[in-house]
């Protein structure tokens, strides 16, 4: 199934569970189910200073697409966004990386 960059996306790639009750690492407001199974989790990223921030907040993930030198595509899920969003960031960044194998036609 197909989700796009819809709320949708961002609440069947995030996992379940809350910080608030002890069962997951996102905010207890955060409605993830998981339902693709890729487990979505709110890592953080690493800044271009090499500072963390965004841990139990966002999930930030490179995708395979460069868009030049210093830049490329990544996407992330937020507990302050319902969307599952792309941007563009500097490749000094630190975000997570998931290989994801196509299915078969």
């Amino acid at each position: 199934m197909a989700y796009g960059n819809t709320g949708d996306a961002r609440v069947a790639l995030q996992t379940t569970g809350s910080i608030d009750d002890g069962t997951g690492l996102w905010p207890d407001h955060i409605d993830g189910t998981n339902k693709t199974g890729w487990s979505g989790q709110p890592a953080g990223r690493r800044r271009d200073d090499g500072m963390f921030e965004g841990i139990n907040v966002t999930g930030n993930f490179w995708s395979s697409v460069e868009l030049g030198a210093s830049t490329a595509e990544h996407r992330f899920l937020s507990s302050g966004n319902f969307a599952l969003t792309a941007t563009s960031t500097n490749k000094k960044r630190g975000s997570g990386i998931r290989c994801v194998r196509p299915t078969a036609p």
